[in-house]
Parts: structure tokens; sequence; C-alpha cells
């Protein structure tokens, strides 16, 4: 009876100390490189915030695409789009400017641009 007494008393002292140095240590680091809890409980509202609207922007989109029943065939991948077209054209003063534009024919991308 009395060893358990003293093993319960042994392991009751190491908690505490060990809960006293680690709240000790976790402040002296805080206070060292000003890290305000606060700010940081305002960080995890902000980005649980962001995520929500992100979530959302997500569903309308997939309802969008629902609405307008585009499927990966309708796109035409024939076409690079991704390739800049270069036009070339003379001025009435005979000066040649260029013009460089995204090719945004495609029906689908417009749509899919629009709608973002």
């Amino acid at each position: 009876m009395v060893l358990g007494l003293l093993v319960y008393e042994a392991m009751d002292v190491v908690y505490h100390v060990s809960k006293i140095t680690y709240n000790s240590a976790s402040f002296v680091y805080n206070w060292y490189y000003d890290v305000n809890i606060n700010h940081l409980d305002n960080k995890v509202n902000h980005d649980e915030e962001h995520i929500k609207k992100l979530e959302e922007r997500v569903a309308q989109l997939e309802q969008i695409i629902s609405n307008n029943k585009l499927a990966i065939e309708d796109i035409d991948t024939s076409q690079d789009l991704s390739a800049p077209i270069t036009n070339t054209h003379t001025n009435t003063h005979t000066n040649t400017h260029t013009n460089t534009h995204t090719n945004t024919n495609n029906k689908n991308q417009l749509l899919l641009c629009d709608s973002i």
C-alpha cells in the first residue's frame, strides 16, 4: 500500500513538472518569436472561410458545367489553343504592326471563361 502511494505521487510529480516545463518553454518560444495566439486563431478562421468560398465556387462551376452539358468530346482538341497567333498587317503610314493574341474562337472555352 505504501509502495502504491509512492508510485502514484511520483507519477503525479513527473506529470506536473512536465506540464510546467512544456508551458514555460512554449511561453518563452512565443514571447521570443512574437507569436500571438489570437492572430493564429484569426488566421485559422480566415482560412476556413476561404475554403468554404472555394467549395461554393466549385459547386457553382460543377452546376454550370452540368447545365451546359459540356463533355470532353465536345471540345475541339485538334487546335493548339495555347499557342499565340501572330498577325502582321501594314498601316496606311507603311508601319508594320504585330498583334499577338490567343485563339479564343472555341465556343466551349468562351463559355467556361465567361462562367468563371
